[in-house]
């Protein structure tokens, strides 16, 4: 996939209520937006509705310097 190789995906679209969007996005093929892909290791995190708990914990135990930001 050319858009996970580069760490570049798709903003979300709409309001971004969450600071936490900052390090995630989605492939340009997920038209729906449903499984957001971390920007700096590129791993999909899976999210239960719009909630960002797992988006918050994959960021404080994987990568706790951006987590601290």
């Amino acid at each position: 996939m050319a858009t996970g190789e580069s760490g570049k995906f798709v903003p979300k679209k709409g309001i971004k209520s969450s600071v936490v969007w900052n390090w995630y996005g989605f492939a340009a093929t997920d038209v729906k937006q449903e499984t957001p892909r971390c920007n700096i290791c590129l791993k999909p995190i899976a999210v239960k509705g719009s909630s960002t708990t797992n988006l918050f914990q994959h960021l404080k135990q994987r990568h706790p310097a951006e987590y601290e930001k």
